[in-house]
């Protein structure tokens, strides 16, 4: 049995410690890229595994085509955000 409340505890120190990235990312520090590079590739594993992983799946009419949808957007911007942070102006700007 998984206790809800360790659940929403790890959620908070997951989402303190992104939120952490992100303002690292804002003020131009490097440690702040790593873990949102690790996140978003998680993020894209995840959903690509869900989609397209087994018999239960979307592709196998289980999931509605809203939540189809939204997982698509969701990779498709995890993908986009991926490469952002990977470009050489932005690996330039952290570098700086």
């Amino acid at each position: 049995m998984i206790s809800g409340y360790a659940t929403a505890g790890w959620f908070a120190v997951l989402g303190g410690a992104l939120l952490a990235a992100g303002l690292g990312l804002l003020r131009g520090r490097r440690w702040g890229r790593g873990l949102v590079l690790i996140v978003e590739f998680l993020i894209l594993v995840a959903v690509g595994s869900t989609l397209f992983g087994g018999t239960e799946s979307a592709i196998f009419g289980q999931v509605g085509l809203t939540m189809y949808l939204g997982a698509v957007v969701l990779a498709v911007s995890s993908a986009v955000a991926l490469v952002a942070l990977l470009r050489r102006e932005a690996v330039e700007w952290y570098a700086a």
